[in-house]
């Protein structure tokens, strides 16, 4: 049986995330909701400094408070939610470099070479810098200087 020119079927490979793969949609929208939050997350822990770091902390009510339950400490809940957002956003980089990229011309790249090769070229080192612990890696110069 024939089919015409325009009309072919596509094998899609292993280990390749293809636009229209409803997990990947819906990592995508997971992924984007991170960020918006994100967007609130930082300028508030950068407006409001833990300035009680590195005192002894109780457990209270599953948040970790100072001896004189004034401010969450650095092993807190502020602490949890910045290191929980550098692990999804490291691991939305690794995911990256799985998804088929749609090209300008609507061509679609699925060899994982390929792929690799334009996410370098690409948003990987805005990715990386931005998932980087820059607080935990000061703290530790600091601490060995």
């Amino acid at each position: 049986m024939d089919c015409p020119d325009d009309q072919y079927v596509k094998v899609e490979k292993k280990y390749v995330l293809y636009p229209n793969n409803k997990t990947y949609h819906k990592w995508e929208l997971f992924m984007m909701i991170v960020l918006i939050l994100s967007c609130f997350f930082v300028p508030y822990e950068i407006a409001f400094p833990d300035q009680n770091a590195g005192t002894k902390i109780m457990r209270v009510n599953s948040v970790f408070l100072d001896p004189f339950h004034k401010k969450v400490s650095k092993h807190g809940l502020k602490y949890f939610v910045d290191k929980i957002m550098d692990i999804l956003f490291l691991s939305d980089a690794i995911i990256t470099f799985y998804a088929a990229v749609i090209l300008d011309n609507h061509d679609i790249i699925d060899d994982r070479k390929k792929i690799a090769k334009h996410y370098l070229k690409g948003w990987f080192t805005l990715d990386i810098l931005s998932c980087l612990p820059y607080g935990d890696l000061g703290e530790l110069l600091l601490t060995k200087a």
